[in-house]
């Protein structure tokens, strides 16, 4: 099944989920959900990752969501999301120009300094969160999932950055 997959400015976004979906889909590139997600943690040598009611995305807060897996297509999207943060905080996370863009207050800066890793895992029992900002990036599965392999990074901005990603301060 071919999935819609874009990127927009975080500003935009309630404007596209308010739309429906055949005007969501106008002009919109089609592709295949990729053979491997990327899974970010500050959790060294994990074998196999269980659904958990954690760090769900802000968009299901208060509501009644399964245990899950959570992935993304990006390995830098990934990395930034490897440790706990929100939006509340001034933390934002994003796509301009088709690279991840990730901005850290500065008196928060401090935060980015601890030792994650990014997992590759495969995208097999995975699927895609259709309403989940940035669109066509976020999957979900509710089985437990073995990685395939792992980098590890003194720091989050390392990860970042050398999956060609971006951190910028405020």
């Amino acid at each position: 099944m071919k999935r819609v997959i874009f990127t927009i400015d975080s500003n935009f976004y309630d404007k596209i989920v308010s739309m429906n979906k055949a005007e969501q889909n106008i002009g919109i590139e089609f592709r295949e959900k990729p053979p491997f997600l990327f899974h970010g943690t500050t959790s060294p040598s994990v074998e196999e990752f269980e659904p958990r009611n954690k760090s769900t995305p802000g968009i299901y807060k208060g509501k009644d969501v399964p245990d899950s897996v959570y992935a993304g297509d990006d390995p830098a999207y990934c990395a930034a999301h490897s440790f706990s943060w929100g939006s509340a905080e001034g933390f934002e996370l994003g796509f301009k120009e088709g690279k991840v863009v990730f901005v850290v207050p500065n008196d928060l800066s401090d935060r980015l300094n601890v030792k994650v890793y990014v997992y590759k895992i495969p995208s097999d029992k995975f699927e895609l969160l259709e309403d989940v900002a940035p669109l066509g990036h976020n999957y979900w599965a509710q089985q437990k999932v073995k990685p395939v392999s792992f980098e590890e990074f003194n720091s989050v901005r390392e990860a970042v950055e050398h999956y060609g990603g971006e951190v910028r301060y405020k």
